[in-house]
């Protein structure tokens, strides 16, 4: 069997978990493309510490920390140098990305963001712990335009062409700096730098190809969406079956959940910049799959009620607006369909309001003439309802059968009346029906008897001249083959013939019946000693389950023996060969119950109705000898002794059911 990839787990699974890595990695190459493409040098440089990116940043940063100097509260402390007595401003401008030392050569003021120490009291301590070897380091001194550094960066060693020159060039402060060990500010671009130097540009060459595989596994889960292995249809679960409303709001209160998680999330303790860009970028993550998660759902729903068309009538809304309309559809089809009798109505109503109110009003007499006109209403709906009732109890009559019940439609007025016509002429119409279907009936019958009658005359002549031939002392094979087969054929013509008078006799009630007292148990073990050669011939073993006490019927013995004939005519020609037939006689509730049980040879492809029917055979191929008219004979005799016919086959198991009520004398 073809396997089908619409059902398929596993490709549905890594189409889910593909889509969102590859998404991540085309915005993230899209950012590092943007970035490179702006910043070609990331590429061409060695290190960062050599770009024009490093340099405008770091530039950026002193240039901020110049400006706040200018712009700091002058709160100074005295400390003391072995040099010259100098001062410390406590308003140190803060950086991460940069130690500094700056010195006002106007003022002798000091601004730095080194922690003051024993080690770190005196300018010279300051100096020495910002220019060091092991740190990258870049100085300017104001007075004499000089710039030194360790950083191989052109534009750091060039000032005079920074925008940071025209904020020194007065020469008021000597600037002190190197780069802090953790460099928070360059951190996430170095990364990029050393991936752009491993990977130069195939992260934008990898962007269209991961659109396309994105487009594709896209289709694939829109076309597999529902398709579940062994189910032909759209599979739907019990969300799927939730309106579309019910499952947005749900969606939207999860999305905004997560978002005001996000937002308030307080680690409680100070970080490194580079851990909380790790926590961030975790978070994120996190924040991301969760989302995912939830618009997939979302999706997965849509597309599956998209697919059983379900989408809008699933909703709430349309829903609520089906049943408005429907609501006022009612409204209108009530008020329209009836419009003369709803006018009548509503006129009648008006009528009798205005008059009771009238006679309401007026003094002395008026009571007893509103009480009188009442009371004549009242009198109208009696009198409506007695006629309702004669039509309902008419009607229910003709229901059950009596077609030569009618109306009188004297005694009702109105719409009652013109209802009573049409229901004496609905009556009439049946019971006309019923009499050309019973004369239909009598005439094919007596067409088949007539017809029979007509075959049987010719065809005992035929069966006679057989039979003279049969006594002919004829040599000829052939022909004694030609006279063994009209000898046959005549036989099975005149069984036909016989069955086809008989079933006429039967199903017209031409029959009459001498009901006695029968007792089913030797009427059994007698039929069966008579077909014990059929069944033998066939390997049939007979298995009778008969009750030890005698149980008696109320039936005629000749017919009653002609149902059992066919019936054991059947299994004769229709069992398995070598098969067992079950033959149970029970009682119960005061009904006997007689069944015959045996499997049949071919495959029973036919109802039990067609069964019933007459020319049916259980062998649609009619090779084998029968007119099919068997079990019908069967039925009408049962059910014209009282008696119930039923059939019932299940697989290759075929059963007949006799149903009688148990014998009971006079004086039982």
């Amino acid at each position: 069997m073809k396997r089908d990839i619409r059902n398929s787990v596993f490709l549905k699974a890594i189409c889910y978990i593909l889509i969102p890595i590859f998404v991540i990695i085309i915005l993230l190459s899209a950012i590092y493309t943007e970035y490179i493409i702006e910043y070609p040098e990331m590429l061409t440089k060695s290190k960062f510490y050599e770009t024009n990116r490093f340099a405008s940043i770091y530039e950026s940063k002193v240039n901020t920390i110049v400006y706040n100097t200018n712009n700091a509260k002058r709160s100074y402390t005295k400390i003391e140098n072995t040099e010259e007595e100098i001062y410390y401003n406590s308003y140190n401008i803060t950086s991460k990305m940069i130690t500094y030392l700056i010195i006002d050569n106007e003022t002798q003021e000091i601004y730095t963001n080194v922690n003051i120490t024993e080690k770190t009291d005196s300018l010279t301590e300051i100096k020495d712990l910002i220019i060091n070897e092991q740190n990258l380091y870049w100085n300017y001194e104001g007075k004499e335009n000089i710039v030194n550094t360790n950083i191989e960066n052109e534009n750091l060693k060039s000032i005079k062409y920074s925008q940071l020159y025209e904020e020194l060039k007065e020469g008021k402060y000597d600037i002190y700096t190197c780069l802090n060990n953790e460099q928070h500010e360059v951190f996430l671009e170095n990364i990029i730098f050393n991936l752009a130097q491993k990977m130069k540009w195939i992260p934008t060459i990898a962007i269209p190809i991961l659109i396309i595989i994105i487009i594709v596994m896209i289709v694939y889960l829109c076309i597999s969406i529902g398709h579940k292995r062994g189910n032909k249809e759209i599979y739907l679960n019990k969300v799927d079956k939730w309106p579309i409303e019910i499952t947005g709001i749900i969606s939207i209160i999860l999305i905004i959940f997560i978002c005001y998680f996000a937002s308030e999330i307080n680690f409680g303790i100070r970080l490194s910049e580079k851990i909380e860009l790790i926590v961030i970028a975790n978070l994120f993550i996190i924040f991301y799959i969760v989302l995912y998660i939830i618009l997939a759902a979302i999706t997965t729903i849509i597309i599956k009620k998209i697919k059983t068309g379900t989408l809008i009538k699933s909703s709430l809304l349309y829903q609520i607006v089906n049943s408005i309309l429907k609501f006022c559809q009612k409204i209108y089809d009530t008020t329209t369909r009836n419009i003369e009798l709803n006018i009548k109505i509503v006129l009648y109503f008006i009528g009798t309001t205005l008059i009771s109110v009238i006679l309401f009003n007026m003094e002395g007499v008026g009571l007893l003439l509103l009480i009188a006109f009442w009371g004549y209403i009242l009198y109208k709906i009696f009198k409506k309802i007695d006629e309702f009732k004669l039509v309902k109890n008419t009607t229910k009559q003709i229901y059950n059968g009596d077609f030569e019940q009618k109306i009188d439609e004297t005694l009702v007025k109105g719409e009652l009346k013109e209802l009573s016509t049409y229901i004496n002429d609905i009556a009439g119409g049946f019971s006309n029906a019923i009499q050309e279907s019973i004369k239909s009936e009598r005439l094919k019958t007596e067409l088949i008897t007539n017809v029979s009658h007509d075959i049987k005359t010719p065809l005992t002549s035929i069966i006679n001249y057989v039979d003279l031939l049969k006594q002919e002392n004829i040599q000829n094979e052939k022909a004694k083959e030609y006279i063994r087969i009209l000898d046959n054929k005549s036989q099975r013509l005149k069984k036909l013939t016989e069955d086809l008078i008989e079933a006429s006799k039967v199903s017209s009630g031409n029959v009459k019946f001498n009901i006695e007292k029968i007792n089913v148990g030797e009427l059994i073990n007698q039929s069966i000693g008579e077909f014990e050669d059929k069944f033998k011939e066939k390997g049939l073993e007979i298995i009778p389950n008969l009750p030890n006490e005698e149980i008696d019927i109320n039936a005629d013995s000749r017919y009653m023996y002609r149902i059992i004939e066919n019936i054991y005519s059947n299994i004769s020609k229709y069992s398995l060969e070598n098969s067992r037939v079950y033959i149970d006689v029970k009682l119960k509730e005061q009904k006997v119950y007689i069944s015959f049980k045996n499997i049949s040879k071919q495959k029973l492809n036919i109802t039990v109705d067609e069964l019933m029917e007459r020319f049916v055979r259980g062998d649609k191929s009619r090779n084998t000898e029968g007119s099919g008219l068997g079990i019908s004979i069967s039925k009408s005799l049962t059910e014209l002794q009282n008696g119930k016919f039923n059939i019932q086959v299940d697989g290759d198991l075929f059963k007949v059911e006799l149903i009688f009520k148990q014998y009971k004398n006079k004086e039982g």
